[in-house]
């Protein structure tokens, strides 16, 4: 059922457009501090923040009930979270250490220390040969995987300045990450729209504009900003929520030229 649509038209390339068709909506937990969001094997997987409460839990994918939780250190304020194998890698903001969990029991099975550009961790995501971390700045951190049977620890391979191309300024707090076909799906902190990042230059090539998923003017003293990006690959379509949220939200992201746009 397709409840809204709409065309957002400040977009940084002009040659393209970018259009929002929000789906549907169900419940979030609203003491989440949303700061990582997946959907692997027809369930929501989510890193929830803040010191003393920071948490990783599973979720049925089409109410939002929760199935498993992991609570973690109070001395580690959790960030983004990604999925590789069996298992979930989940950044933490300050400590510079990557909490390593069993996809299928939620068991913490190694912590091992990265870098980034800035020290701190944001947003993760997996492009099938690096883990990329936001740190809240304009770069975006290539990190490598180490083997788990090693105590080897992630290394930076590379990193991408993420620029808007009509104003030629970097942009900065990218946080939350969700890549999908040689493109960059990010939130911007405090900002009610996401970027399309291109993998490879950092060029900026798309933003859609979210506020109206949860007006400001709707939400609740509580409700905190957007953040949480999962992409379900059976659709195609984007999961969205935001810190402290009620709710989940099934949206299309579509982007193309504009001589296609219909």
């Amino acid at each position: 059922i397709l409840l809204v649509e709409i065309v957002w038209g400040l977009r940084p390339n002009e040659n393209y457009y970018s259009k929002v068709s929000i789906i549907r909506s169900f419940q979030h937990d609203s003491s989440c501090f949303t700061q990582g969001l997946v959907i692997h094997d027809g369930k929501i997987f989510e890193s929830c923040g803040l010191d003393g409460q920071s948490l990783v839990r599973v979720s049925h994918h089409l109410n939002g009930s929760k199935l498993l939780e992991t609570k973690l250190s109070s001395r580690f304020f959790a960030e983004g979270l990604v999925i590789v194998g069996d298992f979930i890698y989940v950044l933490t903001w300050k400590n510079k250490k990557m909490v390593i969990l069993d996809v299928y029991t939620l068991k913490i099975l190694q912590i091992k220390t990265f870098s980034t550009h800035s020290s701190e961790g944001w947003g993760l995501t997996f492009d099938g040969e690096y883990l990329i971390a936001s740190d809240g700045s304009n770069v975006l951190n290539f990190l490598s995987i180490p083997d788990h049977h090693s105590e080897n620890d992630f290394q930076i391979a590379k990193k991408l300045t993420v620029f808007d191309p009509t104003s030629k300024r970097r942009v900065e707090h990218i946080n939350e990450l969700e890549y999908v076909d040689g493109f960059i799906y990010a939130n911007v902190w405090y900002k009610d729209y996401i970027i399309r990042i291109d993998a490879k230059t950092g060029e900026v090539t798309n933003k859609f504009d979210l506020s109206a998923i949860y007006p400001k003017r709707q939400r609740s003293r509580e409700a905190d900003c957007l953040n949480g990006i999962a992409f379900n690959k059976s659709d195609e379509t984007f999961l969205l929520t935001g810190k402290f949220w009620p709710q989940f939200h099934v949206v299309s992201l579509k982007h193309g030229r504009n001589n296609e746009l219909k």
